[in-house]
């Protein structure tokens, strides 16, 4: 009896609208984003429908991009289980193509209005890595 007169009262409509107003910032990992989201759910008092505003607030929140635009592909009728296995594979194949390194040697030459360096240091190689970023276009289902 005490704990309930002394506990603070939950504002319901506050807290759902803290939960609405919720979007996944730039440094929070797929996980980190849906426990956020479960956390802030929990003083909602959805009931029964706590799984289908979990599903909800998990795709609309998220950050726009790839992950995002692969999630609207998705029926409705997909599980929140789903949705997350399948936002989590789409961030690992992002990631992985954003790693592709090549090698690519340079050739420093002197330029025509410099004294030559010493020999030893004329036509050497030096090994660099750029990094590409690969986009992938998607026409009818088929990469481009």
């Amino acid at each position: 009896m005490l704990k309930k007169q002394f506990s603070p009262k939950i504002a319901v409509y506050r807290e759902r609208t803290k939960f609405y107003e919720l979007k996944q910032s730039n440094n929070q990992s797929i996980n980190e984003w849906y426990v956020n989201m479960k956390k802030a759910a929990m003083s909602c008092e959805f009931g029964n429908h706590l799984i289908e505003k979990l599903k909800n607030k998990f795709v609309t929140g998220l950050i726009k991009g790839p992950i995002l635009d692969r999630l609207c592909e998705e029926e409705p009728k997909k599980t929140l289980i789903e949705l997350i296995e399948i936002a989590q594979k789409r961030k690992v194949s992002i990631l992985k193509s954003n790693e592709i390194f090549f090698p690519i040697n340079k050739v420093h030459q002197p330029k025509a209005y410099q004294k030559p360096k010493a020999v030893k240091e004329r036509g050497v190689y030096r090994q660099i890595q750029i990094k590409i970023n690969i986009i992938r276009f998607h026409v009818q289902g088929t990469q481009i």
